[in-house]
């Protein structure tokens, strides 16, 4: 590189740092400064990282975990809260933002292809979310930066730590072994990559190892129509219904300019890059079939997916994109119509990612803090279909021993060898000064003995009723379980 192209390309990059910082500051401190996140894994992260601060000993609230990542919070969350875990996963997303204009290095529009990829909603609402996907995309790009430039030791190393975060970063793997072959190297070069990332997430993941091998891991199969439904509405969200109808629209019109790209007209270096990308793409996307139950599941595809369309789309169709990708931060079509439990699809006007994220912060401390209005019932079990996000060191709620509670130990512990009533009862959360008890869910004959000993249910009207239909069953309104109003504007905790 000459002077004057090293001028122009620093040039370039101090324009997208002013232009792009600006944005991305108004856009995610917002919901930075709220809490955690409005996933509900969030709490399980920081539950674990601060016992591990308070013992030393890491047990993951359940597999396969994020190690690494729960690591990093065991340093920061302790003394800095919410404020330091989120501006940590920010600093991931500025430096995986750097490495991506690295990687976009050769493709037309550089600059537009790197402020799509900053501004992808879903990168930014988890951009100050404290999960582990942005750590773990960053590390995953970096990675791929190293491999691209034979440094299969670094690669190797950083995929390693990747899979630390989240285990199915490790899936990259396959298409590096596809971008190693490609390139001639030997056998031997792959053998290094694949095996010392593998150790080193073996490293991290040997309970989650463990668990696979003695078969106590397990997916919990779910019905084909159910599956089908929530894979197509979590593909859906990743970039929002209109900007994936755009973008499979745009493909369609350039797939003889995709086609071409694999012909042995390009040169070797961009064919194995090429098939590198398409292969992230596609073996990212069938591990998300496995278990789509999250957008977020997707954030390796789209990367990658940038950097291919790159390479074939003409620049005008990736400014269409961007602009439909963009708008879907602030507005969007929800497809879900009904009540929580009876889902039926139907199109609606809503909030994009970015914004409904804000205003779901918002709503989860309205109802953390507002838990104490909830109406007189005088003692009573409610059903919440949650648990970390809500009771998680709020003041307002006590944890419970069944043993100061006759009546509730025997409805939940009277069948011993009931493995559900188990995993239900160490979930059992009190209203101080109040005989109101919280739980995730209950099966149904839990339900019906807590009914004739006089206890009165009640059950949110959000995520609840979905556990108890799909997970336990039955139909809670078949019980005469009362709805209390959760996450809207005619919620308890919003009267006076």
């Amino acid at each position: 590189m000459d002077g004057g192209t090293l001028a122009a390309d620093v040039s370039r990059r101090r324009v997208l740092a002013i232009t792009l910082m600006p944005i991305v500051v108004v856009l995610t401190t917002p919901s930075m400064i709220i809490s955690y996140g409005a996933d509900g894994d969030v709490y399980r992260n920081i539950a674990a990282a601060e016992r591990l601060a308070a013992s030393g000993h890491y047990d993951p609230v359940r597999l396969p975990g994020s190690p690494m990542f729960d690591y990093l919070l065991a340093a920061l969350s302790p003394w800095g809260g919410h404020y330091a875990t989120n501006g940590a996963v920010l600093l991931f997303y500025l430096v995986g933002v750097v490495l991506f204009h690295h990687l976009a290095r050769d493709r037309p529009a550089r600059l537009l292809l790197t402020a799509l990829f900053a501004f992808t909603p879903v990168l930014l609402k988890n951009a100050v979310t404290t999960m582990d996907y942005i750590p773990g995309l960053t590390l995953l790009l970096a990675s791929y930066a190293a491999l691209m430039k034979d440094r299969l030791f670094a690669a190797s190393l950083l995929l390693g730590l990747a899979a630390g975060m989240r285990v199915t970063n490790l899936a990259f793997v396959l298409p590096a072994a596809i971008l190693i072959r490609l390139r001639n190297r030997p056998l031997s070069d792959l053998a290094i990559y694949s095996s010392l990332a593998s150790i080193l997430a073996l490293g991290f993941h040997w309970r989650f190892a463990s668990a696979l091998a003695t078969g106590t891991f397990a997916l919990t199969p779910k019905p084909f129509l159910r599956w089908v439904h929530i894979a197509g509405h979590s593909a859906l969200q990743l970039w929002g219904p209109v900007a994936f109808v755009t973008l499979l629209a745009v493909v369609a019109l350039h797939t003889k300019r995709l086609q071409k790209l694999f012909s042995r007209e390009e040169p070797v270096a961009d064919t194995a890059a090429i098939h590198l990308e398409l292969s992230t793409i596609v073996f990212f996307g069938l591990l998300f079939l496995l278990l789509p139950d999250e957008p977020e599941y997707l954030l390796p595809v789209v990367p990658f997916t940038y950097l291919l369309l790159a390479r074939f789309v003409p620049q005008p169709y990736i400014r269409l994109l961007t602009a439909m990708i963009l708008l879907g931060g602030i507005v969007s079509l929800d497809m879900k119509g009904g009540e929580s439990g009876r889902r039926t699809v139907q199109f609606t006007p809503a909030p994009g990612i970015v914004l409904k994220d804000y205003q779901q912060r918002r709503e989860w401390e309205l109802l953390r803090n507002g838990i104490p209005k909830i109406p007189a019932l005088g003692m009573a079990v409610v059903l919440v279909g949650t648990d970390y996000p809500l009771f998680y060191r709020n003041p307002h709620i006590d944890y419970v021993d069944l043993n100061d509670y006759p009546m509730l130990r025997e409805a939940f512990l009277y069948r011993e060898n009931d493995a559900s009533v188990h995993r239900v009862g160490a979930r059992i959360f009190k209203l101080k000064n109040r005989d109101i008890f919280f739980v995730t869910s209950l099966p149904r004959h839990i339900c019906e003995d807590l009914q004739r000993r006089g206890i009165k249910l009640f059950i949110f009207s959000l995520m609840a009723p979905s556990y108890a239909i799909h997970l336990h069953g039955y139909d809670p309104d078949d019980l005469g379980i009362e709805r209390l109003e959760v996450l809207c504007k005619s919620a308890f905790y919003r009267t006076k």
